[in-house]
């Protein structure tokens, strides 16, 4: 009897972290980047203080339209990223 309620106790808790765990941002569509948005760029050997920031300059859209690769112009040159390397910032010219 005793296993059995630790069982479910077990089987309870799976599904609450498993809830937990859902991703948000993947159940709701999200709006593509745009030519001209200022974003940050996430660089994974850098402090997240040391990210350069750029301004995006071209796209390149999957085979669903959304949108998978994007050009930045940064003051060092233009660099090519997937877009879930960017944060786009919420700030309109």
């Amino acid at each position: 009897r005793l296993e059995d309620s630790a069982g479910e106790l077990l089987l309870v808790s799976h599904d609450y972290i498993l809830i937990l765990q859902q991703r948000s941002k993947w159940l709701q569509p999200q709006a593509n980047v745009e030519i001209g948005q200022l974003v940050i760029i996430h660089e994974t050997n850098l402090t997240p203080q040391q990210w350069s920031l750029g301004r995006i300059i071209d796209i390149a859209p999957g085979s669903d339209d959304k949108v998978r690769v994007v050009d930045i112009k940064t003051t060092k040159g233009i660099i090519r990223r997937a877009v879930h390397k960017v944060a786009p910032l919420p700030i309109s010219d």
